[in-house]
């Protein structure tokens, strides 16, 4: 091999191998973005979601915070009985306001006091697009979204989901807004969990009811 053959090959290589490092750090950087997540993410349904106290304390907000931390739970693959009780303690700790607690009063407080052994690093996203919801579900297991809407409980849930959504207290009350967690999705909808269960509601519904929406990173 000549040597100018030699230095053809090796800048040949170098080429390939700049190429290579280009498209990784792109791929990286889109994932990063959110620009590429699965098309589908079950909701796990192996989680044992209770309404955590909401239908007697009427508190959306730290309810979903627990629906939250389940998840958390599941996807370490373990079950901890102190989320009920880690909950009737913010209750008690930050008081019982008759239209429930601010979401970001709630959250203040967890980036500095564990639930279930999590603190929380969050950021206000406000009005999020499809593409940031998923990629929080992807990233984080789920996105904690606040709802507005006026038509009552029953009307909340899209009439044609497999799972209807189950009145509690007043049926039709005028309920303005609602603390819920987007734990799955799919192009045709996503899968909230919220009242001890969890129900499917359309991207349009979702997006159309969304107030803001928080990306919250648990911590240990």
């Amino acid at each position: 091999m000549t040597e100018n053959t030699r230095q053809i090959r090796n800048l040949a290589l170098a080429c390939l191998a700049a190429g290579v490092l280009a498209f990784v750090f792109s791929f990286c950087i889109a994932t990063v973005a959110g620009a590429s997540v699965p098309s589908t993410v079950r909701a796990p349904f192996g989680v044992a979601y209770s309404t955590l106290g909401n239908n007697t304390e009427s508190d959306c907000t730290v309810a979903a915070a627990g629906d939250l931390v389940d998840v958390w739970d599941y996807q370490r693959g373990v079950i901890d009985t102190r989320v009920v009780a880690d909950v009737q303690h913010v209750w008690n700790t930050l008081g019982h306001p008759s239209q429930g607690l601010v979401p970001q009063t709630l959250l203040d407080y967890w980036t500095t006091h564990a639930i279930d052994g999590y603190k929380i690093t969050y950021t206000n996203q406000g009005n999020a697009t499809k593409s940031t919801i998923e990629s929080d579900v992807v990233r984080y297991s789920g996105a904690y979204i606040q709802v507005h809407f006026s038509n009552g409980f029953m009307k909340m849930i899209d009439t044609n989901s497999q799972a209807t959504w189950r009145t509690q207290g007043n049926a039709g009350a005028n309920v303005n807004f609602h603390q819920i967690d987007v734990v799955g999705y799919s192009h045709t909808g996503v899968s909230i969990a919220t009242w001890g269960e969890v129900y499917h509601a359309s991207w349009n519904w979702l997006l159309t009811h969304q107030v803001q929406t928080f990306e919250v990173s648990p911590v240990r």
